[in-house]
This record gives C-alpha cells, sequence and structure tokens, in this order.
C-alpha cells in the first residue's frame, strides 16, 4: 500500500508500526474504494521526519487515527493526536481493538467520530468512507504537462466541478503551487482538456532568449439555459524559464466561438480579458 501523493485533499492516517500487519487489508481496501490516505511510509529518505510530519498534518483535510493497546502506549501516536486536536484537525477514529484509554487520552478524543466494528465488511468501508471529507475522497490525479530536472508542471481537472487548474510540482518534497486556477460559471457544464503542448529552448529563433513552455487549454461549455448559446473557448498559455525557481506563467490569449458557428471561425481576443477569465487569479500553494 502506497501512500497518497496526488493534488487532492487527504486524510493523515496514524497508527503505531507494531500493527502495520493487521491494518495493511484495511488501508488497502480504504484505497481501493478512493479514500485518499497519507501515512509515514509516503516520508522520503532524505527528508526530515518531524518536520514531514507536522507538515502533513497541516495540510490534512481529516486525522484517521486507528487505535490500539499499541497505539494508545505510543509517544509519537500521542503527539499526532495532541496537534491534531490544538489545531481543530477533524479527527475519526477507528478501534482496531478494545482499548483501555488513559484519562488524558478519552479526554482528547471525546469529540471524535470513531468506528468501533472489526467485522471489515463492505458496510464497515462504505461507512468509513462516508466519513472522509469529500474532497478527500476520489481524488484525480493532475496530467503532467512538462517535466524538468526539479520540477513537474501539471494540468488537473477537478472531478465534479467546472474548474481546473495549472500546478508547479517539486519532484523532491512534492510540494504544489497552483500557478493558475479557474472556476467556470455554474450556469455551464464545462470540460476543459489540454492541447498543443511545445517546448521552445532558448536559441536564436526564440525572440525572448528564454526557455518556454507553450500549451492550450480548451472549454467545451453546454449552456443549461435556452436563451444562451453554447461556446467553444480555447485559451493560450507559456512558462517562462520552467526549469528555474522563479518560473512565470503568462496568459497570451484567447479564442471563443458559438457552437451554432462554423468550425474555423474563432473571435480572437488578445491578451487575458478572455470571456471566462476575466483577471488573473494570484498565484497560491495547493
Amino acid at each position: 500500500m502506497k501512500a497518497y501523493t496526488g493534488a487532492h485533499g487527504y486524510a493523515f492516517m496514524s497508527y503505531s508500526h507494531k500493527d502495520e500487519e493487521k491494518i495493511k487489508p484495511l488501508i488497502e481496501k480504504l484505497q481501493s474504494v478512493g479514500c485518499n490516505i497519507w501515512y509515514d511510509e509516503g516520508i522520503l529518505p532524505a527528508d526530515e521526519w518531524a518536520e514531514t510530519i507536522a507538515k502533513k498534518l497541516a495540510g490534512a483535510s481529516l486525522f484517521f487515527l486507528i487505535l490500539s493497546e499499541n497505539a494508545a502506549a505510543s509517544q509519537n501516536v500521542k503527539r499526532e493526536i495532541y496537534y491534531a486536536v490544538s489545531h481543530d484537525l477533524p479527527i475519526l477514529t477507528f478501534y482496531l481493538e478494545n482499548v483501555n484509554l488513559s484519562q488524558g487520552l478519552e479526554m482528547q478524543l471525546g469529540i471524535s467520530q470513531a468506528v468501533h466494528t472489526q467485522h471489515n465488511t463492505e458496510n464497515d468501508y462504505a461507512i468509513i468512507k462516508s466519513l472522509f471529507p469529500k474532497e478527500a475522497v476520489g481524488g484525480v490525479e493532475p496530467e503532467i504537462i512538462y517535466s524538468t530536472r526539479r520540477f513537474h508542471y501539471a494540468f488537473l481537472q477537478e472531478a465534479y466541478e467546472d474548474v481546473f487548474s495549472i500546478l508547479k510540482i517539486d519532484r523532491e518534497t512534492r510540494e504544489r503551487k497552483v500557478l493558475f486556477r479557474h472556476e467556470a460559471n455554474h450556469w455551464f457544464a464545462t470540460l476543459f482538456t489540454l492541447d498543443s503542448i511545445h517546448y521552445s529552448p532558448a536559441d536564436e529563433f526564440n525572440p525572448t532568449g528564454q526557455n518556454v513552455l507553450y500549451f492550450t487549454v480548451n472549454c467545451d461549455m453546454d449552456h443549461d439555459r435556452v436563451d444562451h448559446f453554447s461556446r467553444y473557448v480555447s485559451a493560450d498559455f507559456q512558462i517562462l524559464r520552467p526549469e528555474a525557481e522563479d518560473a512565470e506563467l503568462v496568459l497570451l490569449r484567447g479564442r471563443t466561438k458559438r457552437k451554432e458557428e462554423p468550425v474555423g471561425s474563432f473571435t480572437v481576443d488578445e491578451g487575458p480579458e478572455i470571456p471566462w477569465m476575466k483577471n488573473m487569479p494570484k498565484t497560491e500553494d495547493a
């Protein structure tokens, strides 16, 4: 079983390594039904253990505690519980066995949701999955646009939402930065696709003198109101210096047409003033 490393929400799993063999079937089954679970298998050999644990706890959507006598006696598990409680992280406790809790742990876990069954039936997994936050279930992995020695550049169409993002992913730390994010008007049923990826190295044929990654995002919008037209929209992007720490994303222009118009009859909008992207979003950490 592998720790979740995608771009969506995840549950941080806290457990005792003494119980590893017992919990493997549970985690594999939960992962198979779409639950995004991170645990310390996901720590790279060169990472600082405590820093990584704290960072993953801070970024989690749920604290998923696998509770046993071993876990209740583990100082590391206790520290993780106290961190989750002090940072108001939602807690879901799965009892691997009947546990005699200390008064301190009982107080810390008193307000958490809990699953006490050890039957491992399909219904048990469905109950646990239903208690996971929506963003930590069934995440879609980003599509890699281009990779350098240090970074992945990726395109993500978010599941069940009219949203796409362009991500910069550090290949070593797996940190994700949102370079661009667009959420479509809720009147539209929207499908975004990636197209026309081209990398231009800095040479005499490249007028900017910089390495540039070009790509296009196509958008197919079906309007659910009969008094409005459905449209196709395309937007051209470039990323300057994709190998560098200070890589810059630029929205070049957009092209739009009604579906009723002939193929090839796009109206060109120069610059970022595209009907479905009025302003460039600020860069933010994912």
